[in-house]
């Protein structure tokens, strides 16, 4: 496996620039998971690594050497297109095979290596079928399949589940994390998919505009996004945005919310000492951060508010619900026993601890003191128990 470094990676097609400058590391061994909107660079990314795609200025180096002039057959790097193109003439064993001959394994370690590759992805009772026989859910386990088969360098996987069923998508989920935990292998794995992103990675990646917006182990991202841009993309479920101005008092800081004229009582040292009052702000609430109030008075940090729900979306053991607050749409993460209909007032419990606040005009994250930081953390740090933190 390889250790990868890009450094200044640009690559422009006419008057539009897919990478920007771009400098991201990928260690030995560890699975990066790259998310971002359509056309922040992702696949341009994947290419450049890979060879297929010749950049405009920067480098890309596997273990310390440049391999900007190598051709891709030289670069040792197994790729797994979004839309794969299998051979069509080739048996699904042979296109798992294909390119092994070729590096010189014998024919028995070749059957040994495509058997085990097509158990994992889940095609060993199809190896004698023809792709024009297949699924386009079953091609893309192919060419995983054809990806996994070798002893590559480095794995790059470009949404390469977007065509299974939800079935065959959390099995395969599964597999690459399994693989990955018994082969350590280097990936950079792109995907649309939030869930997915949280299950596999070691770490997040997420792009805007060709650069690295921000990075970090799932929780960072989720838990300390550093813009309203990351908070907004990033999570199962999009994080509340409600406008106002600081408002400093000698009884604590608190926002008060631009319409309707609430305030929003705040943490202790939840605001940095450098926010001024008046000044405007971007209050970050995530829907995972809420529950339907179970004590007799709010825990430390909590805001009880009276809330009418407006509109239910019930997910399974969950359900979505919106109400009003300070006259804006905000949903809540609930149980799905808290609220049963619309017209329905629940008392919601909101973690202000877990809040995020952001510079009006910049869109970055205002960083609390570092005694605020480490209260929030230990109140919870994954989305999974969010009951935990604020209850």
């Amino acid at each position: 496996m390889a250790n990868l470094v890009i450094s200044g990676l640009q690559k422009s097609f006419g008057k539009r620039n897919a990478l920007s400058g771009l400098d991201l590391t990928v260690q030995d061994g560890e699975f990066c998971v790259v998310v971002g909107p359509s056309g922040s660079g992702k696949t341009t990314l994947l290419r450049a690594v890979a060879g297929l795609e010749r950049v405009d200025a920067g480098t890309v180096a596997f273990d310390g050497e440049v391999v900007n002039d190598l051709q891709p057959r030289d670069r040792n790097v197994a790729l797994v297109a979004q839309s794969p193109a299998l051979f069509p003439y080739l048996t699904v064993f042979e296109n798992i095979a294909f390119g092994l001959r070729a590096r010189g394994i014998t024919r028995a370690e070749t059957i040994q290596r495509v058997e085990q590759a097509a158990e994992v992805v889940g095609v060993y009772d199809l190896l004698g079928r023809y792709p024009r026989k297949l699924t386009d859910g079953e091609c893309q386990m192919v060419a995983i399949g054809h990806a996994i088969v070798r002893d590559a360098l480095l794995f790059l996987f470009d949404e390469p589940l977007s065509r299974l069923d939800t079935v065959r998508r959390e099995a395969m989920r599964a597999a690459l994390k399994r693989l990955h935990q018994e082969r350590s292998m280097t990936a950079i794995y792109v995907t649309q998919d939030q869930m997915e992103a949280l299950n596999l990675a070691d770490r997040i990646v997420l792009l805007r505009d060709g650069r690295v917006e921000q990075e970090g182990v799932p929780i960072d991202l989720f838990e300390r996004p550093a813009s309203r841009f990351v908070a907004g993309f990033f999570g199962p479920l999009k994080m509340n945005f409600l406008a106002g101005t600081v408002a400093r008092g000698e009884g604590g800081d608190a926002v008060r919310l631009a319409n309707g004229g609430m305030s929003v009582p705040l943490p202790p040292n939840r605001l940095p000492k450098d926010a001024a009052d008046g000044s405007a702000v971007m209050l970050g609430l995530r829907p995972e951060h809420m529950m339907r109030a179970v004590r007799v008075s709010p825990p430390d940090g909590t805001l009880r508010y009276e809330a009418e729900i407006e509109l239910i979306q019930p997910t399974g053991s969950r359900v979505r619900a919106t109400f009003r607050m300070g006259g804006e749409p905000v949903v809540a993460e609930l149980q799905a026993h808290d609220v049963s209909a619309p017209g329905e007032k629940v008392s919601i419990d909101i973690n202000l601890k877990r809040a995020t606040l952001f510079d009006a005009e910049t869109g970055k994250a205002l960083s609390p003191t570092a005694s605020a930081s480490a209260s929030a953390l230990v109140d919870g740090a994954s989305p999974a128990h969010v009951e935990d933190s604020a209850g």
